[in-house]
C-alpha cells in the first residue's frame, strides 16, 4: 500500500482575523460565527462568511451587550437574514389553562 504525501484541501473557508485590535469579538472556528464568551457562555452574533468584516455581527453585540452583562436575555431584534422569536403554540390539552 502506498501511503500518499498530499494534503487534502479543507471545505471550511479560512478563519479571518480579528477587523482590529480592540474588536470585542472572535471567529468561532467550530461553528463559523462571531462569537464572545460572556458570562462563562459563548454567545453568537452572526456568520463570518457572511459578514467577514464583522460590522453587522458588532452592531449586533452592541445592542445586546447592556442586557447580556447583566444577565438578562436581550430581546428580539429583527433584521434580514435573522428569525425572530418562536409564537408560543395553544396547548392542545383541554385541561391545560394558559
Amino acid at each position: 500500500m502506498v501511503k500518499s504525501t498530499e494534503t487534502v484541501p479543507s471545505r471550511k473557508p479560512p478563519k479571518p482575523e480579528k477587523p482590529y485590535a480592540g474588536f470585542p469579538l472572535f471567529a468561532h472556528s467550530g461553528s463559523g460565527q462571531w462569537a464572545k464568551k460572556i458570562r462563562k457562555r459563548l454567545v453568537y452574533f452572526g456568520s463570518y462568511r457572511a459578514d467577514p468584516d464583522g460590522s453587522a455581527a458588532l452592531e449586533s453585540f452592541n445592542k445586546e451587550w447592556p442586557f447580556l452583562k447583566e444577565g438578562r436575555t436581550p430581546p428580539v431584534i429583527e433584521w434580514p437574514g435573522r428569525r425572530g422569536g418562536c409564537p408560543t403554540p395553544a396547548p392542545t390539552d383541554p385541561y391545560v389553562r394558559s
